[in-house]
């Protein structure tokens, strides 16, 4: 359940802001037709879920949240780094994302990892490390 409303707390903000920026965007197990120069291709690697205390009654959350930048091999660089740089400026290292009695922190500043160079597709990776519990 928790892996569900972590991604949902990351989803909703990127998503919301992708839209405000006309940032074309797929989700897990949606259609998608790929028929621009650029989208975003997020997902959540979740870690295994650790107890905490004598009881194990406190259960924590961590891992990462991921978002490629999926563009035409061939059209440059810059802009995907340039946004990969906007989306690390969306999750500061320090925001929490609450929902109820559930809070999720950034805890890792985003990474912009190695590029991706498959077929006629360049993917620019960025992940951002989380903590949550209850």
């Amino acid at each position: 359940m928790s892996t569900l409303r972590i991604n949902d707390l990351f989803e909703s903000r990127l998503t919301a802001w992708a839209e405000e920026n006309n940032i074309k965007y797929t989700l897990a197990n949606v259609t998608f037709t790929a028929d621009d120069d650029l989208h975003l291709e997020p997902f959540i690697a979740p870690e295994p879920a650790v107890a905490l205390g004598i009881s194990q009654e406190v259960q924590t959350y961590s891992g990462n949240y991921q978002v490629n930048i999926v563009m035409k091999k061939g059209t440059g660089a810059k802009t995907g780094y340039q946004l990969a740089e906007e989306i690390i400026s969306l999750f500061p290292r320090g925001l929490v994302l609450a929902d109820d009695a559930f809070n999720c922190y950034v805890n890792a500043g985003g990474n912009i990892l190695p590029a991706i160079v498959k077929d006629e597709l360049y993917t620019l990776p960025v992940t951002i490390g989380y903590w949550a519990g209850y």
